[in-house]
């Protein structure tokens, strides 16, 4: 039996608003990392996440947390050669509907470094 997506499910609608509800999550991070946003257009990105929460939207961004290759995540670029690999950066995050996964968070990972033995 074939596992059916969410997203295949719900149709174009709720994809839309998935794209809405990453547009709202990069809107407010840029926010966040720029000190000279002016403080309206926080107060409305905030609003605009608040709603697609009421709509059933929320998004989990796991940076720098560990990596397992079980994760909900899609690896977009990997460094060092690890094990133990963490999050690096989150390019995406997951996107939840309803408390389901609809769309899994794009991200980069590091691992720990070769270290070349050096003479002394």
């Amino acid at each position: 039996m074939s596992e059916e997506r969410l997203g295949d499910r719900l149709g174009p609608p709720i994809q839309a608003m998935a794209e809405v509800v990453l547009d709202a999550w990069r809107a407010q991070s840029r926010a966040a990392a720029d000190p000279s946003t002016p403080e309206r257009v926080r107060v409305a990105i905030e609003r605009i996440v608040e709603r697609l929460e009421d709509l059933g939207f929320t998004t989990r961004d796991p940076t720098g947390e560990g990596y397992a290759q079980d994760m909900m995540a899609r690896v977009v670029e990997q460094t060092g050669t690890g094990p133990p690999f963490r999050i690096a950066e989150c390019l995406a995050p997951a996107v939840f509907y309803s408390g389901r996964l609809y769309r899994p968070a794009e991200v980069t990972i590091e691992g720990e470094r070769e270290h070349a033995a050096t003479d002394s």
